[in-house]
């Protein structure tokens, strides 16, 4: 994937930011809330977590295999400050409807300060090429984009652009659903 946003296009997109995704910034706070409240993440907890993940997305969710207690161990590492390598992006990618939109939105509501929410609407922010699925299922591109968004969370700009969208969003959010929230709106 080749990124032609720079930082400076990122923050000039971040000044403008405006609240036009009512309805995923009133439940957000509640889906990081249900996550946190948890010490760890058992199946009960992940059928409701991936079923309200699915409420924002456009399919319906489906187990593709049975690996739980795999998925389950990732997932709890993930919740302790532990990303997932690429196998492991690959594994839960698979087990959760073979998306990995649908998994980058269960892991950050997991782990919001380690992940960012992925979808086409980002990476056709990012890439400005049509986001076919061979290319925002792409654990490469993800990993990229997760590279990019550190990137923009180091910069001396980003304080000021997160105090401002939070100041529209009216409630704190992580570096890294600052990063994702811009480029989704953007």
């Amino acid at each position: 994937m080749t990124i032609i946003k720079t930082p400076t296009d990122f923050f000039n997109d971040a000044n403008n930011y405006n609240n036009n995704v009512g309805t995923y910034l009133m439940s957000y706070p509640h889906f990081i809330d249900y996550f946190n409240k948890i010490e760890t993440i058992s199946f009960h907890e992940l059928t409701i977590g991936i079923n309200f993940t699915y409420g924002w997305m456009p399919t319906i969710f489906d187990y593709r295999d049975n690996q739980f207690t795999l998925v389950l161990d990732i997932l709890n590492k993930l919740k302790s400050g532990i990303i997932p390598n690429n196998d492991e992006f690959i594994i839960l990618r698979n087990h959760f409807n073979n998306s990995l939109v649908g998994t980058s939105k269960l892991i950050h509501f997991i782990n919001p300060n380690l992940v960012p929410i992925w979808d086409s609407r980002v990476y056709k922010y990012l890439t400005d090429e049509t986001p076919h699925g061979y290319r925002v299922d792409n654990v490469n591109n993800f990993r990229q984009y997760i590279g990019f968004c550190n990137t923009l969370i180091l910069d001396q700009r980003f304080k000021q652009a997160k105090l401002n969208i939070e100041a529209v969003v009216g409630y704190s959010m992580s570096p890294m659903r600052i990063a994702d929230l811009v480029m989704y709106s953007s």
